[in-house]
């Protein structure tokens, strides 16, 4: 336990009076809708939305479709400040007419809007992001709470929208929502798990290295995670390309060289971005000590403490896999390769597996790590080598 936070449910009066402070998430919607900087404008009808929403929804052939279609305009024709907070800075008309928001929730308060004036069951959503700490859901105090999203239901299917980054994609959110639980603002009272138990990063790597008539030469191809996905778009906003790859160059070994990289999928934000390159290596001395791990490294973990007062929390589960395949390089024989070996954390929570083999021919490599869980009790974050070979 960190901290101990207290709440003022009622008081006394002298004169026998009792006041009640604690309130509940049907009178706080009731309030929030009410309210001229949150709920009061949702429900208009707008009519300056007419005219330039028939040509962004036209053609729609479903509701999903005419959903992405008005997510992708908010989120591509607005700028938005990065303020975290649950009220507008501005009225919503003044928003949309500027292209320019003040807040995250001026910009997905006008998406609930927008959303409702084309008929879709659209709601606000608030929760508390992670630099803000967790909210208590059991005890409604809206000083807790700092960020507002949209909930759009289809089918009996819940969509989660943001649009004020522009490399979020459709029904996609920032790490730091996932928080805690978030409420829906609407007569539903809906509670949302936004854990980090229920955001999966998932990455995926492959080398391959041949001889050929140029030499030892082969390429790197790294398909990124939602969340490294999110990171790269936001970064590639700021540096070119060319200074990313010029960075990745200065990392690397004196007997390798890096050809010709490139980015995939950076315009497609619902898509994952991959980065490649090719490469070459030029071994000059008769015994070669060769790293098969490339840019994928831990240089410790938070596991390693033997004692410890505070769970690890991740901000989500991982699940990586790194695959090498590689042909012996000519003139070379391997002389020795690093030990197979299988880490299980307890409870089978997660594992790492490092597998390496090879013949005269070639060398095989797989490592694969998984965390089947965001966050471990302090009192269960022991490991165990269960195999090697």
């Amino acid at each position: 336990m960190s901290k101990i936070e207290f709440q003022l449910s009622a008081a006394r009066r002298p004169n026998g009076y009792t006041e009640t402070f604690s309130t509940t998430w049907p009178q706080v919607t009731h309030e929030l809708l009410r309210n001229d900087h949150f709920g009061a404008e949702l429900d208009d009808h707008h009519r300056w939305l007419d005219d330039e929403m028939k040509k962004v929804t036209a053609g729609s052939a479903s509701p999903e479709e005419k959903l992405r279609r008005i997510y992708a305009y908010m989120r591509d024709h607005f700028t938005t400040a990065p303020l975290e907070r649950i009220y507008v800075s501005q009225p919503i008309k003044q928003t949309w007419q500027e292209k320019k928001a003040g807040c995250v929730a001026d910009i997905n308060l006008l998406l609930t809007a927008v959303c409702k004036h084309e008929g879709l069951d659209a709601s606000p959503v608030i929760l508390s992001s992670r630099p803000n700490g967790y909210a208590h859901d059991g005890y409604p105090l809206l000083s807790e709470y700092n960020y507002v999203i949209t909930r759009v239901r289809i089918g009996g299917k819940n969509y989660l929208l943001d649009a004020s980054r522009p490399y979020l994609g459709f029904n996609q959110l920032p790490e730091l929502c996932y928080n805690g639980y978030a409420r829906v603002i609407d007569s539903s009272h809906d509670r949302i798990a936004l854990m980090a138990d229920s955001a999966k990063e998932s990455r995926r790597t492959l080398v391959v290295l041949t001889n050929t008539d140029s030499g030892f030469t082969g390429t790197y191809s790294r398909t990124a995670g939602v969340f490294e996905s999110m990171a790269l778009r936001n970064q590639l906003k700021h540096i070119h390309p060319d200074d990313f790859f010029d960075n990745i160059r200065k990392t690397l070994p004196g007997d390798k060289q890096m050809g010709a990289a490139a980015f995939d999928s950076l315009e497609t934000p619902e898509a994952p971005v991959v980065w490649h390159y090719n490469m070459k290596y030029i071994f000059s001395q008769k015994r070669v000590y060769f790293n098969p791990i490339l840019h994928e490294r831990f240089n410790s973990s938070p596991f390693n403490p033997e004692e410890r007062h505070y769970p690890v929390e991740m901000n989500y589960r991982i699940d990586n896999a790194y695959v090498l395949t590689m042909e012996i390089p000519k003139g070379y024989s391997v002389e020795q390769l690093p030990k197979s070996q299988r880490i299980v954390l307890s409870d089978s929570a997660g594992f790492f597996e490092y597998n390496i083999g090879s013949d005269e021919h070639s060398i095989n490599l797989r490592i694969l790590l998984q965390l089947k869980k965001a966050v471990f009790p302090w009192r269960n974050t022991a490991a165990s080598a269960i195999s090697s070979r």
